[in-house]
């Protein structure tokens, strides 16, 4: 599905809006990392984290990267601009 089509745009919105998944972004902003690193770092459960991670990357948030024997996840970048264009900017001097 395209970040054009309506649905796309609110499966972005709807896995952002969650604290563990925007403090999984911030995590991934910062390099790739494997799924037990971001597990630490987040306080959760392999499970919940899991469910976490594969609603992000059914968004398109994130994408998987396989390594030897770990699965690691990185910050998809493409859907920044996307989101940027919208949210359309306040319009000011009113």
């Amino acid at each position: 599905m395209a970040l054009t089509e309506p649905k796309a745009r609110v499966a972005v919105f709807k896995a952002l809006a969650h604290p563990t998944r925007l403090e999984i972004i911030q995590i991934l902003s910062q390099g790739t990392r494997c799924v037990s690193e971001i597990e630490k770092s987040v306080g959760g459960d392999m499970s919940t984290v899991s469910k976490h991670l594969s609603l992000m990357r059914k968004a398109g948030l994130i994408g998987p990267k396989k390594g030897g024997l770990h699965i690691t996840r990185s910050h998809a970048a493409a859907w920044t601009a996307s989101c940027a264009a919208w949210i359309p900017l306040p319009v000011t001097g009113y």
